[in-house]
């Protein structure tokens, strides 16, 4: 059976790849003969189907027919997996893309204190209400009754009895919670650490330094989001009535958990966030499925798939330094038949010999 698996996903690869290279230079070809004089009477008799097919992003599109064969992929998770991460890597693509031609420039990103404020909510707004618990609570008092005196909320009592401030607990979970996790992820950076052995010792001072940025940077990211996801239940439970969002709530406290990730995105590691949104994609979808929400169709990843590459190679084809990373720049080239070349530094060297050329 795994034999039987494996030389199937061989072969799905296999004919892939050929069949990209094939469509890609087919529709390249025909896009050049289209454009020469002798297509002109074609191009007049057939005004839409000549712009579309003599249009840059035809081979790119065209060549994501080859998308399908991969049905003969075994009906397991890869093909789901490969799915998901086709569709976020084409998504990333395209938001690099916008971001270049300055779609995003006067438009600033929230920030965790800005979103917290407009939910802002303290005891300290109402001092003369006597009423600590709401009257449909009176019956729980015995469990609120050892907590702190300044403790209003049921959740706070209960996560964090002895310390009357959420935001106390909550740096003090963080403070308690540091130590484990830096000496974890430092395992881990400096294992990873050992691939660059090399620039450790050309620069060993620089490549010294960026590591404990990163490993410092991870370790506060990571402590802030275990944090929030328990500290964010008390937040929610405190500003919001017990009959709204009784169990929705939990997903927004997952939603501020993962909050403070947004500081890996302005450091340059964009790829954790991309991680965490294929594994919600995924969960969701699964959940959806068992809850009878929606229902998939059959061979629906293929129609995804097809869809995602051809977005990226419309992308790669217009501005190529939008797709991230050159190693993924290069394995796009060799994919469709280009050689293992970095199109964004070729366009680059193109634009520097036309400047001074002039």
């Amino acid at each position: 059976m795994l034999k039987g698996t494996l030389l199937r996903i061989s072969i799905a690869n296999s004919l892939f790849l050929l069949a990209n290279r094939f469509l890609y230079r087919f529709f390249s070809r025909l896009r050049a003969n289209l454009r020469t004089e002798d297509a002109r009477p074609f191009r007049k008799r057939n005004p839409r189907i000549a712009k579309a097919l003599t249009s840059k992003y035809t081979p790119g599109i065209g060549a994501s027919l080859a998308c399908f064969l991969l049905g003969l992929y075994p009906q397991t998770q890869t093909r789901i997996s490969l799915a998901i991460y086709s569709v976020t890597g084409s998504l990333e693509f395209v938001y690099n893309a916008l971001r270049e031609k300055g779609w995003f420039e006067n438009k600033p990103w929230e920030t965790i204190r800005g979103m917290a404020d407009r939910a802002f909510m303290s005891p300290i707004l109402h001092p003369t209400n006597p009423n600590i618990l709401p009257t449909s609570l009176q019956g729980i008092s015995p469990i609120t009754s050892p907590a702190h005196p300044a403790v209003a909320s049921l959740s706070c009592a209960l996560l964090h009895p002895q310390t009357p401030s959420c935001l106390t607990a909550f740096l003090q979970q963080n403070l308690l919670s540091i130590p484990p996790l830096a000496r974890t992820v430092s395992k881990v950076m400096l294992a990873l650490s050992l691939l660059r052995f090399k620039s450790l010792l050309v620069h060993p001072i620089n490549t010294t330094n960026i590591l404990c940025r990163k490993i410092l940077s991870i370790t506060a990211v990571l402590s802030a989001a275990i944090g929030s996801a328990w500290g964010s239940i008390c937040l929610f439970n405190s500003i919001l009535p017990g009959s709204l969002l009784r169990t929705q709530r939990f997903y927004l406290s997952g939603a501020l958990a993962g909050a403070p990730f947004m500081f890996f995105g302005a450091a340059g590691y964009r790829s954790h966030f991309i991680y965490f949104f294929r594994l919600a994609l995924h969960s969701a979808w699964k959940v959806g499925v068992k809850r009878g929400l929606w229902r998939g169709w059959k061979g629906g990843e293929l129609w995804l798939l097809a869809v995602s590459w051809a977005v990226t190679g419309a992308v790669l084809e217009s501005r190529p330094s939008a797709v991230t990373g050159p190693g993924m720049r290069k394995m796009l080239a060799w994919v469709r038949g280009d050689g293992y070349v970095d199109q964004a530094e070729l366009r680059a060297k193109k634009k520097g010999k036309r400047a001074v050329a002039e």
